[in-house]
């Protein structure tokens, strides 16, 4: 729960500047990966709120028997 505080409070980051015209096949897939990794920390962020609130519903569910 602090964490989610934490992350919260910062900044969102900023997205990635795409390869220049002339990037290195190295440059090329570090963007790539760079996009990939964004896209699954926000998967990721949106399956943990998901979890969170199936815990608390599965909790409420519990204490009313």
């Amino acid at each position: 729960m602090a964490r989610q505080v934490r992350e919260a409070k910062l900044p969102p980051k900023p997205e990635p500047e795409p390869p220049p015209s002339d990037a290195t096949p190295e440059q090329l897939e570090i963007y790539r990966l760079t996009q990939e990794i964004t896209k699954l920390t926000d998967e990721r962020d949106q399956l943990k709120k998901k979890v969170q609130h199936m815990t608390i519903a599965l909790a409420e569910a519990r204490s009313e028997q």
